[in-house]
């Protein structure tokens, strides 16, 4: 009799309608661009850029980016981006399409949980089958229409957050399901797809460690009356080593097993820890309203908020506290009568004691909510089908009223996610409806100055930047990067004087940001302040000896100050450490040309181009090579393989290129030139040659 009671009307049309509305909400979404955190996870992140089917390279693919530590971070988000690079590369529809799917797997498989637990013993018999149908359909297709998800679904990166909450909501289901099975064998299983859900979660992000309490919290509410056969010290055991275990993982992710990391990570603040849970009060309330009332115009990637200093400053403050602490309280108040808003509520503020209370992180970021949010349009959900009911019964017209209403809320709710999509079209797009909805954010100044930037736009950059240097920004770091963006755009514009004041003002906020301090010495490498490169360079060399960029980049210092053995030793430690450059090995072929030995000098190029056959300045330092080798015949052939490639003006360039890395002394950079000269000349030569004899030139 039970397994008919739970036996589902048709899941696979709520599968379908769910999809429908989901891609057609987001269907102007395919083709939005990358943004923001975007280029360091996935675009700059080589070790995600797989691009031939081997274990070894999907398994490079789960370290954490530009990190020299090897350490493993979010393994099972990272594994994804290495497959959408291997079937697409750079191509957004793709990472896109994945993201969607996520999107609305999660929606189908919290209905089944919806489903099942308005089954569930405690409700006995509340809900029959048609009515969990509609609620849970409908509580499942509110959440993944609302607007404030497309944070967690447009945004590419925080597949992240989207995918953890994909595993949660299998192993809440497959929780569920193991309470059910008759057959003990078969609840094993369904308790290790729990489990390893859990995993998986865990591995995609870590606030997928919350699961276990939000188990104990469904099976409080829904299953309450088996807990009533335990003993009081069976209970407290059970919670206490859940508790437990939520700790030490806790203690590991997101600590790295040193609980002082907690505290020392506010260095990067302006607000403690203490500040930043009061003020998370705040923002609780305020993503409530958005979930709520999400129209686009209350959306944007990031938020100005006060820090709240007291319970009293801002004066709103204590009174968020009041209405989170009066929710709670309501929640467990009401769980025997109405269990569904207790859950809806509790669930909620469950699954955001980790990202919205002491850790240390950027105070509101709307994808927060993803996770939090799955149960919240669930009493609503019931309220809606019991008024249904009601007025169907009273055959009143106030049915169809609720029908039509239901129906343009989701209507409504999906044209909404449409619009706030439109945000997210281009990284111009993005940080424009940021300055228009927060104006006093320094980020987004930045960011937008940044595009402007990329493209030379360089007098509009820099207004934005100057702009955003005269707001306050996060923190000195953000500062400092502000005033290091100043200081590049002077630079491209040749106003070196300019520039190094704002380079200086940059490292004097930010003395150990060690991307400041790595490009500001490569900016003075570049401009030939060698010295003065290597003075602002040291700290990093001493405190990171094995660094691969560090070392590189003292290596070619070395190399422009005429010492091509000093700089062999710091090449080596670049092309053996635990991170290895592959393009290290020009430069180490740049050191034995300069130390004549052109035989090692071959050998390195050719392993260079061997990762990077198109490489222009390869090839040119190959011909060069081959010429002081005397080797007319391999001059000959690397010659033949640049001129196919580049003539003409753009063969100058490339040629006038090495007089402005610095590295190739001027008397041999004469010789070159000359040879291309006579080279082009020849092939000219040739070709008017043929012209005459009437032969086709592709012939």
């Amino acid at each position: 009799m039970e397994h008919k009671r739970n036996n589902i009307v048709n899941p696979w049309a709520a599968l379908i309608l769910i999809m429908v509305i989901a891609v057609v909400s987001y269907s102007n979404s395919f083709y939005c661009s990358w943004h923001f955190d975007d280029v360091d996870s996935i675009l700059t992140a080589e070790n995600v850029h797989v691009t031939v089917f081997q274990f070894s390279a999907f398994k490079k693919a789960l370290l954490k980016p530009h990190s020299d530590s090897g350490k493993i971070h979010r393994p099972v988000s990272r594994l994804t981006f290495a497959i959408n690079w291997f079937l697409g590369g750079a191509n957004v529809t793709g990472y896109h399409v994945l993201n969607i799917a996520i999107h609305f797997l999660s929606a189908f498989f919290l209905f089944l949980i919806i489903f099942q637990i308005l089954q569930s013993p405690c409700l006995k018999g509340e809900y029959n089958n048609e009515s969990a149908y509609f609620i849970a359909l409908l509580a499942s297709v509110l959440w993944v229409v609302n607007p404030v998800q497309t944070q967690a679904v447009t945004y590419i990166v925080q597949r992240m957050t989207s995918l953890a909450a994909t595993f949660y909501v299998v192993g809440i289901l497959t929780y569920i399901k193991a309470r059910q099975a008759s057959s003990a064998r078969r609840k094993a299983m369904l308790f290790i797809a729990c489990l390893l859900s859990f995993l998986l979660g865990v591995g995609s992000k870590e606030n997928a460690v919350i699961l276990p309490a939000s188990l104990i919290l469904i099976e409080w509410l829904f299953w309450g009356e088996r807990w009533r056969k335990w003993s009081g010290k069976q209970l407290l055991v059970t919670i206490g080593a859940i508790i437990a275990l939520i700790g030490v993982l806790s203690y590991s992710l997101f600590l790295g097993g040193e609980l002082s990391a907690v505290f020392h990570n506010y260095e990067n603040y302006d607000f403690s820890a203490w500040q930043r849970l009061m003020t998370e009060a705040r923002v609780l309330i305020f993503y409530l309203s958005q979930l709520f009332y999400p129209v686009p115009t209350r959306l944007s990637l990031t938020h100005d908020f006060a820090i709240s200093t007291s319970i009293f400053h801002p004066w709103t403050t204590l009174p968020a506290i009041g209405i989170i602490v009066f929710l709670i309280s309501l929640a467990i108040a009401v769980r025997k009568n109405h269990p569904l808003v207790s859950l809806a509520i509790l669930f909620y503020f469950i699954n955001h004691v980790v990202e919205s209370t002491i850790y240390p992180l950027d105070l509101v970021f709307e994808h927060r909510n993803y996770l939090p949010s799955v149960f919240l349009f669930l009493p609503v959900a019931a309220g809606l089908k019991r008024l249904i009911d009601y007025y169907n019964n009273q055959k009143s017209g106030l049915y169809w009223i609720l029908i039509g209403f239901i129906i343009l809320l989701i209507t409504g709710l999906g044209a909404g996610t449409y619009i706030r999509n439109m945000a997210w079209m281009t990284e111009e797009s993005l940080w424009r409806d940021v300055i228009q909805k927060t104006p006093g954010h320094s980020r987004a100044y930045s960011n937008l100055a940044f595009q402007y930037n990329r493209r030379g736009q360089l007098d509009k950059a820099l207004s934005l930047y100057q702009k955003a240097a005269d707001l306050k920004a996060v923190n000195d770091s953000d500062k400092a990067e502000v005033l290091f963006n100043i200081a590049e755009v002077y630079r491209k514009k040749e106003q070196w004087t300019q520039a190094g004041s704002y380079y200086e003002a940059a490292l004097a906020l930010a003395s150990a940001h060690k991307e400041i301090r790595y490009r500001y010495a490569k900016a003075l490498t570049t401009h030939g302040e060698l010295g003065e490169a290597q003075a602002v360079l040291a700290p990093l060399i001493q405190e990171y000896p094995d660094n691969n960029m560090f070392c590189t980049l003292q290596g070619r210092i070395l190399l422009k100050l005429n010492d091509p053995e000093g700089a062999f030793d710091y090449f080596l430690k670049a092309l053996t450490g635990p991170a290895a450059l592959r393009h290290v090995s020009k430069d180490i072929a740049i050191a034995f040309y300069l130390s004549d030995n052109y035989e090692r000098a071959t050998l390195y190029f050719k392993e260079f181009l061997s990762d990077y056959p198109l490489d222009m300045q390869g090839l040119l330092w190959l011909v060069a090579t081959s010429l002081k080798a005397d080797d007319q015949s391999q001059a000959e052939h690397y010659t033949v393989m640049v001129l196919h490639r580049e003539t003409g003006h753009k063969l100058k360039k490339a040629l006038a290129r090495l007089k402005t890395l610095g590295f190739m002394p001027a008397t041999d950079r004469e010789i070159l030139c000359r040879w291309f000269d006579r080279q082009m000349q020849i092939k000219t030569d040739a070709a008017a040659a043929r012209i005459k004899d009437g032969k086709c030139l592709t012939e």
